[in-house]
């Protein structure tokens, strides 16, 4: 059996194989560095000029959350930017335990297959290009489920969407929104 002798160049190989192991099983958490609030854009300090008192103690995935708002808040229109400010404020005045339901639904919604949550954007789609009238009856027809009556909602849709979208189960109940009385009796 022969044996190797140590070289220096073999010692030098041994720990650039082993580093180059460690950078790579390591990558992720390199990518995962905090962000120190010096090392942003002005236009980034600007717009995450409210959480600079406590920046530098965030993990560094709520920052890296945090900078990718920023990027995408900066590429908006002022349009965009009033429509993202209305759902935020609508956001912030929901109760925490419709909040939660809210993230369980959009959890549940990223856990479907690429391919069933394009159908559903489609269908989200669809019932926007709807008239204003027929998708507040809908809606009307949907909270009077959620009040407890046997409906059939989806024959408010026109032929075309009842026949794409048949295959579709129908969705859970949903709980009341916090806007919305209980109905009579249940109290």
């Amino acid at each position: 059996m022969k044996t190797m002798t140590r070289t220096p160049e073999r010692s030098l190989l041994r720990v650039l194989l082993l580093g180059g192991l460690l950078l790579c099983a390591t990558g992720t958490a390199v990518a995962q560095e905090p962000t120190p609030w010096d090392r942003l854009t002005p236009d980034q300090q600007q717009f995450l000029q409210q959480a600079q008192p406590q920046w530098d103690q965030l993990p560094p995935d709520k920052q890296q959350r945090l900078l990718r708002g920023a990027e995408r808040w900066s590429k908006m229109s002022e349009e965009e930017r009033a429509q993202a400010k209305r759902r935020m404020d609508r956001w912030k005045s929901l109760p925490p335990e419709q909040r939660k339901a809210l993230r369980e639904k959009a959890r549940r919604f990223h856990e479907l297959p690429p391919e069933q949550r394009e159908r559903l954007r489609g269908l989200r789609d669809d019932f926007r290009s709807l008239p204003k009238e027929t998708q507040q009856q809908f809606r009307d027809c949907e909270k009077r489920k959620r009040g407890g009556e046997t409906l059939d909602c989806r024959s408010l849709w026109p032929a075309d969407l009842r026949e794409k979208y048949a295959d579709l189960p129908d969705p859970p109940p949903k709980p009341p929104r916090h806007d919305e009385r209980p109905p009579p009796g249940t109290r």
